[in-house]
């Protein structure tokens, strides 16, 4: 026979202690009750929101109810970890290259193809493996270290290896890691896959089986970045994380390869891909010709940045050939203060026709203009037909000369001349109330803020009338009471 169930407010049932003996069972609670001695309403909404704000606050505190309705530890769920600095002890940063590659962290070496970047990488993994001194203090030898090199773009018989040799490399130290084997687990068999920086393990398994490890060297990183974008910053980051722990706890020099994009710009922000790879980088340094050198063949390595050494002196180097299609790097010891956006601006030209070329259009538009003004329409015409001069190159000219592009009527056609406007007082209409305040309103109090290239130009005195292409013509006067903003409608016809 079943038993009756309980009413609502009747105690439950009794239930076996397990309390240890000597200590009071705490009377269990119920709806009607707030503890086990003092009566409260009956309201079991009021009773399950005390019962949940009791819990809110033990797990706060670190503490749960077990099964059995018994305080215990709760389960960790997020917290900050958190480290006393004066619990820090502080070191010194340790050098792999004194001044200019640290142990332990990353660094970028960016440069343009077929600047030597690989050499350099190869010599420096050379010294390593032998304790030979540095560049700038060849007579200061350090202990031998192993290398552990990844390169995508060279073989490593009839190119690595013969370049090591050419530079006294001891070989034996110096590992390349190839690819990643891995166990096929319903074939049993064992399948190899290129290495790639998200499968860091890898990369520490290759470091532990290096003895002495020193260096890596990462010849280009944009082969190793697996899946991840490089163009965006926080893949980036998230990828250079892991390998700039594994820098730090094993001690190793992080020495990763990378292109500078074409175009001109502050050096940091030519690096191939996202900004993150240099600024996660503690020094960066780049590769690129000295343009004082007239042989081409003198290439200097100076500082992007370096946030832990020296930042302000690179150093010189050639690559001399020694017979048997070999090659070696022969560096100069001597510091070099040129700096590296300095270097970059020589050796990069502006975008479009040469500095001849450039000059040439110039001067024709120039002797075009010499005898007055002309229709637009016609000169870009006789540019192209006659001379062969591009639009975009003469429109180049028309921004370096400076040249003043107007319209002689609102809805006319628009002319160019020569930054002399002296003649254009015949020529425009005259604004007497305006003329009467001497012109003197300020240009910034115009009725709008928007400019454009094609405007029409008005001595000052009259205002300034600003005529684009499409969209309404706004009459641009300077702000009275008296001339309110006028617009115009757009302007049909007309040379552009």
């Amino acid at each position: 026979m079943t038993p009756p169930l309980p009413h609502r407010d009747s105690p439950p049932a009794p239930q076996a202690d397990d309390t240890p003996s000597g200590q009071t069972a705490p009377t269990p609670l119920s709806p009607g009750r707030v503890s086990g001695n003092e009566p409260a309403a009956h309201d079991p909404d009021a009773f399950r929101r005390l019962v949940a704000g009791g819990v809110e606050m033990m797990a706060r505190g670190g503490l749960a109810l077990d099964g059995r309705g018994r305080l215990a530890e709760a389960p960790l769920r997020s917290r900050a970890v958190m480290t006393r600095l004066s619990d820090v002890q502080p070191r010194p940063v340790r050098w792999l290259w004194p001044g200019r590659i640290a142990l332990g962290k990353l660094t970028i070496l960016a440069g343009d193809p077929g600047l030597g970047k690989s050499f350099l990488t190869l010599d420096l993994a050379s010294r390593v493996s032998t304790g030979a001194g540095w560049p700038d203090a060849p007579d200061e030898r350090s202990e031998p270290g192993g290398v552990v090199l990844l390169s995508a773009e060279d073989d490593h018989a009839d190119t690595i290896r013969p370049r090591l040799d050419a530079a006294g490399a001891q070989a034996s130290r110096i590992h390349a890691l190839c690819n990643v084997r891995h166990l096929d687990p319903q074939t049993g068999c064992d399948t190899q896959t290129p290495f790639t920086l998200e499968d860091i393990p890898s990369l520490e398994s290759a470091i532990e089986q290096t003895p002495e490890c020193r260096l890596v060297v990462i010849d280009p990183i944009s082969a190793y970045t697996g899946k991840t974008d490089s163009h965006r910053n926080a893949e980036v980051r998230a990828l250079l994380a892991p390998l700039g722990e594994l820098a730090a706890r094993f001690g190793v020099a992080v020495l990763a390869v990378t292109h500078l994009r074409k175009g001109e710009g502050a050096a940091i922000y030519r690096a191939m891909g996202s900004l993150a790879f240099v600024a996660a980088a503690r020094s960066a340094w780049a590769v690129c010709r000295d343009p004082q050198d007239p042989t081409g063949k003198r290439r200097l390595l100076l500082p992007v940045k370096n946030n832990l050494g020296n930042d302000t002196t690179g150093l010189a180097f050639e690559l001399r050939d020694i017979g048997n299609g070999q090659a070696h790097i022969a560096w100069d010891d001597r510091p070099v203060a040129v700096r590296i956006d300095e270097a970059l601006g020589q050796n990069t030209r502006r975008p479009g026709p040469n500095s001849h070329e450039r000059q040439r259009v110039m001067d024709w538009l120039n002797n075009a203009l010499a005898d007055g003004d002309r229709l637009a329409s016609e000169l870009i015409e006789e540019a192209r037909d006659t001379h062969g001069i591009s639009p975009r190159t003469l429109d180049r000219a028309k921004r370096d000369i400076d040249i003043r592009v107007y319209r002689k009527s609102v809805l006319g056609p628009y002319w160019w001349s020569l930054p002399n406007l002296s003649h254009l007082n015949a020529t425009l209409p005259q604004h007497k109330e305006l003329g009467d305040q001497g012109g003197q309103g300020n240009t910034k109090d115009l009725h709008t803020k928007r400019h454009t290239p094609e405007r029409h130009i008005v001595p000052e005195r009259h205002g300034r009338l600003d005529c684009r292409a499409d969209g309404p013509v706004p009459l641009l006067f300077p702000l009275t009471p008296s001339h309110p903003p006028l617009t115009l409608p757009h302007a049909h016809g007309g040379d552009a």
